[in-house]
């Protein structure tokens, strides 16, 4: 007959055995990566309740918040209680987001009746989001590979974002089904990935239509979106210049330099002689610039505060003709400096009189580094011709072959900054432009 002491040391073993048991089904159901983060491809979210989330963030709030996309079957079995809550939101905002979607699509299209290609459009938005909720009906939502989480700033310890490379290889990993994503190194990903002959610095990722849209937009959010895809199905509205002193570029028929060099110079500018002009917005004209960089500006500082908004004669304007989206771009240099600073703006209608800047992108260049190619072929265009012929008819003692060297090169620059700011914009409008539901515009 067994003692009391062997039983106790029994029933201590089998004790020792359970938790074992337990510790390995939890750590093998949790899935946490055991790899440093630093190896992952994946950002890494620190919860103040100590919990950690592994995923993609796909946007930063201005009130520091975030929205991350994980996997629904990682974040599942890794914090089984967790998911749950969140699934039942999801659900629930699910039908909510559908609903006004659709009506917000539904007042757009009869506020643009007459536009062929943006009712095209708008028509295939209102098909593809009631088909995508047909497709994952609540009951279906948890079958999504991935799922979109919001927090709030509080909500929030640390965050840890990865390198652009590493997120899209996780991106392309995922494309790819790939398995156990999230807590695999991007080492691990790229060999599996090249054994499949997926070229990563090549492929392309969109898997918005992987992922519930359950996430409402708010009314600057979804103006802010509606100003993006009227800037690329409709007409364009494009302004640029130098500090106040802005043009507006009208497709297939550019401003005519000659005539307007002349205008500028002389601070006359008067837009409204072209296409959809503003009017008078030249400003002080660029004689009044010189006249700063040489300190010789006698303007009071109360003048100057007594000015409005350098763009807010450009969205009047806009709003005026019936856009909802322009996109500004500006040049600043220095005289007698060869740095070219190039910025381009786009601006949204967000309310009758209220408009607001949704994006900057801004470069700079060097025009002592352009190469003689292009020096040469900017002197060599006919509107370069026509401004250098009214520079020197005008007398302005630029005749000297090396302040017009420095013009020229300061135009070489000047191009090669609009290039990049051009890529730059038109990056952001790719991103954004893809659907009206994803991915999340942050703006507010």
């Amino acid at each position: 007959m067994m003692n009391c002491t062997s039983l106790r040391k029994q029933q201590a073993a089998h004790w020792i055995v359970i938790l074992a048991i337990i510790g390995l089904t939890t750590s093998s159901a949790a899935q946490r990566p055991s790899s440093p983060r630093k190896l992952l491809g994946v950002d890494e979210i620190t919860l103040t309740s100590g919990k950690k989330l592994y995923g993609v963030v796909m946007d930063r709030h201005p009130d520091g918040g975030l929205t991350l996309v994980v996997e629904r079957k990682w974040f599942g079995k890794t914090y089984p209680k967790l998911y749950k809550e969140h699934l039942a939101r999801e659900i629930q905002s699910f039908e909510k987001s559908r609903t006004e979607a659709l009506n917000k699509l539904d007042r757009w299209e009869k506020e643009r009746s007459n536009d062929v290609d943006l009712i095209e459009f708008i028509k295939e938005e209102k098909a593809r989001i009631t088909k995508q909720h047909e497709n994952t009906e609540s009951k279906n939502i948890a079958k999504q590979p991935f799922t979109v989480i919001s927090y709030l700033a509080s909500d929030i310890r640390e965050v840890f974002i990865q390198p652009a490379e590493r997120r899209h290889i996780v991106g392309c990993a995922w494309k790819h089904k790939l398995d156990r994503v999230t807590h695999r190194t991007t080492a691990a990903l790229a060999r599996d990935l090249k054994k499949r002959g997926v070229d990563i610095a090549t492929e392309k990722v969109d898997l918005s239509d992987q992922v519930a849209s359950s996430t409402t937009q708010s009314e600057n959010q979804w103006n802010a979106r509606v100003a993006l895809f009227e800037y690329v199905l409709r007409k364009k509205l494009d302004y640029q210049g130098t500090g106040s002193n802005l043009i507006r570029i009208v497709e297939n028929n550019p401003a005519n330099a000659q005539d307007l060099l002349g205008q500028f110079l002389s601070g006359e500018l008067n837009l409204g002689a072209l296409e959809g002009g503003l009017g008078d917005l030249s400003g002080r004209g660029l004689v009044d610039e010189l006249l700063k960089e040489l300190n010789l500006d006698n303007r009071s500082d109360r003048d100057r505060s007594n000015q409005t908004a350098w763009w807010n004669a450009t969205t009047e304007a806009a709003e005026r003709d019936g856009f909802r989206g322009v996109r500004v771009t500006r040049v600043a240099q220095s005289f007698g400096s060869p740095i070219a600073k190039v910025e381009t703006i786009f601006f949204a209608k967000m309310a009758p009189g209220k408009w607001k800047q949704i994006a900057m992108f801004s470069a700079t260049a060097n025009g002592n580094q352009q190469s003689p190619e292009d020096i040469e072929r900017i002197k060599a265009d006919p509107q370069v011709q026509k401004v250098l012929g009214v520079v020197r008819g005008l007398g302005l003692g630029l005749d000297g072959n090396s302040v017009l060297e420095t013009a020229i090169r300061q135009g070489a620059a000047t191009e090669k900054a609009m290039q990049e700011c051009e890529q730059k914009f038109l990056k952001f409008v790719d991103r954004y432009t893809v659907n009206m539901d994803s991915p999340p515009l942050s703006i507010d």
